[in-house]
């Protein structure tokens, strides 16, 4: 599961805007309160795969990212991606801090209680959509996380056809989305972050994702026979993903949860 951003629009088009809310997704309080404990921190776009990315990238890894060093982000290749943790109320400010700083960088300040766009004075609100109960709980909770920092998310639940509907003709500022993954990878990757699917209706590229390092990346991985070498592959493709910030990871469960009636 993933909070996906629909990078087409403007509001969500700057790196740092989506950095700056991951930070505030306390999915720590989400899942104490909202799902009894069971649930664990998604890390990757692979997460139980050999393909999840861990540290900062080396050997293979580091020597198939560096022709790409100019297109990526520059702490990419000195920093772990690592997302915040609250477990306390020093981790919220902390987080709230950064936040706000992320967010002066793509020219969002914060005036009073509101969070404003510099030049042009707008306020920073958009929507959420949602499909159910379930997930409005959720929509709710982080809509509470990002009025500390000024931002106002709006919950809007629809049924289930509208939302399909809205879903493919992207229609949506901000969905709660899962996109499962297969023991191998392969031309599936360009229907889900492939620049080429980003404009087309009823795709999974759900955040709108036009890069041309991952687009080399899915090429690579396509035509790639070798499984040691399609592990480095998805590793370089997790890590240009996840430091893209195209969605805030949410969570899985470990587990298949059984109710046994005698």
């Amino acid at each position: 599961y993933g909070l996906y951003f629909n990078t087409r629009k403007f509001i969500f088009s700057d790196r740092h805007v989506r950095m700056a809310l991951t930070e505030m997704f306390n999915f720590e309080w989400a899942n104490k309160n909202l799902f009894y404990g069971q649930n664990h921190r998604n890390h990757s776009y692979f997460p139980n795969f050999p393909f999840s990315t861990q540290g900062i990238p080396s050997g293979e890894e580091k020597k198939l990212l560096k022709p790409f060093k100019d297109q990526l982000p520059e702490e990419l290749f000195t920093e772990p991606f690592i997302l915040p943790t609250h477990n306390d109320q020093s981790d919220l400010e902390e987080s709230r801090s950064k936040a706000l700083k992320l967010l002066r960088k793509a020219g969002w300040i914060l005036e009073g209680q509101k969070l404003i766009h510099a030049q042009t004075r707008t306020p920073f609100s958009f929507e959420f959509l949602v499909q159910s109960p379930a997930v409005q709980k959720i929509a709710i909770h982080f809509q509470n996380c990002l009025k500390l920092i000024g931002i106002d998310m709006k919950v809007v639940s629809v049924d289930t056809s509208v939302y399909q509907e809205r879903l493919a003709k992207q229609d949506y500022d901000m969905v709660l989305q899962t996109i499962p993954q297969k023991q191998t990878l392969g031309s599936e990757q360009l229907n889900m972050w492939g620049s080429q699917s980003a404009d087309q209706t009823g795709t999974q590229n759900i955040a709108g994702i036009k890069n041309p390092v991952i687009d080399a990346l899915i090429e690579q991985i396509i035509q790639c026979e070798d499984y040691d070498r399609m592990i480095v592959l998805g590793r370089a493709l997790d890590r240009t993903l996840l430091w893209g910030c195209y969605m805030i990871p949410a969570w899985q469960m470990n587990f298949i949860p059984w109710i046994v009636w005698d």
